[in-house]
């Protein structure tokens, strides 16, 4: 018994010399990791956090990420051996040539009079200040949206019974004034100005191209000539194609960065269980959520046009696809010999067709 005693000391100083060697190469390791994931970003603190929800809660943040429409890897695939698909596919990325930011406008008094004279003057306010920023008043619109009258409760007593009713105390005017600008930069000074006259729902703000046709044209000369390349490849391994029989389809689509925020919350709840067995109430603190612009990625598009974005941009997707049928050759007769009748199977197998 003493000497199995001095057998299990051995070995155990043996693992704590094994613990200690390797201990070095694990903190390292650990250090590694963590240096890699500081250029994340807080947006893996929400994939963190959905980790840790139950089932349900983590099947409704997949669909959710689902439908924000991200690209996964291209698929391919050979429908049959009769032809082939050749696709080429393009992301354009530019700037908007201009802006559009629409601003609401709401407005109470006692009289429709009242009202409206109250909300031209916060209005007109508005445009004279962002007249000192460039913008001229033909590139400012005031779209009328609606003036309603506003109703109250009062009580009505009886010598036996109370009823209520409701009786016009005011109106309610509401108006939205489009600003058009150049400059995506301008939109902090428009948002500045537009506060100081108590103004501060921004509704949205449109991106606006004005040559399209000119992206569309440089995006089929690049699928074009992507396809072409690609078609070189496949001759370079023996696959015949017919030009004569070809078919084509094309689609584009453009995606506004409007189109491209989503949402995420970044944050880390401790442990409470053991107050939690006390019996002590723990009041949960309203968790902030951040936006972020989250451009459509360029990983699965054969050429980008502009791949470098540092603002939200207006991106162009366009995709050409080609079918191209498979050449068959035949093989020739020989000379001075009697013509052979050679039948294609449905399969493609060739069958001599005996006299």
């Amino acid at each position: 018994m003493f000497q199995n005693k001095i057998l299990y000391l051995q070995k155990q100083n043996l693992l704590n010399m094994k613990v200690a060697y390797f201990l070095p190469f694990i903190l390292l390791l650990l250090n590694t990791v963590q240096l890699f994931g500081q250029a994340k970003g807080n947006i893996n603190y929400s994939k963190e956090r959905q980790q840790s929800q139950s089932p349900r809660q983590q099947q409704y943040n997949q669909n959710e990420i689902a439908q924000t429409g991200e690209i996964g890897a291209p698929i391919a695939n050979i429908p049959n051996n009769e032809y082939i698909d050749i696709e080429g596919s393009v992301l354009y990325n530019t700037k908007p040539d201009n802006l559009v930011a629409i601003f609401n406008v709401v407005q109470l008094g006692e009289t429709a009079s009242e009202v409206n004279r109250i909300i031209n003057e916060r209005i007109n306010g508005f445009l004279t200040d962002v007249q000192k920023l460039g913008i001229k008043p033909e590139q400012a619109f005031i779209d009328m949206v609606s003036l309603i009258p506003v109703y109250e409760v009062e009580v009505e007593k009886k010598m036996f019974s109370k009823n209520y009713i409701e009786v016009p105390k005011g109106f309610e005017l509401q108006k939205n004034i489009h600003i058009s600008f150049s400059e995506e930069r301008k939109l902090n000074d428009i948002l500045t100005a537009a506060s100081q006259f108590e103004i501060y729902d921004i509704v949205r703000v449109d991106y606006i191209v004005n040559d399209s046709k000119k992206i569309h044209a440089q995006m089929q000369e690049e699928a074009s000539s992507t396809i072409t390349a690609k078609l070189e490849k496949f001759k370079k391994m023996g696959v015949n194609f017919s030009i004569n029989n070809r078919v084509l389809a094309d689609n584009v689509n453009i995606v506004y960065p409007t189109d491209r925020y989503q949402s995420y919350q970044a944050f880390s709840s401790a442990s409470l269980d053991a107050k939690k067995k006390q019996g002590l109430q723990v009041n949960q603190v309203r968790k902030p959520v951040s936006y972020y612009y989250n451009k459509v990625s360029e990983s699965t598009f054969d050429v980008v046009i502009n791949p470098h974005v540092l603002e939200p941009v207006v991106q162009y997707i366009y995709t050409l696809k080609v079918r191209y049928p498979i050449d068959r050759v035949l093989p020739t007769p020989p000379v001075g010999k009697e013509k052979e009748i050679w039948l294609i199977t449905p399969s493609g197998d060739l069958k001599l067709i005996p006299r």
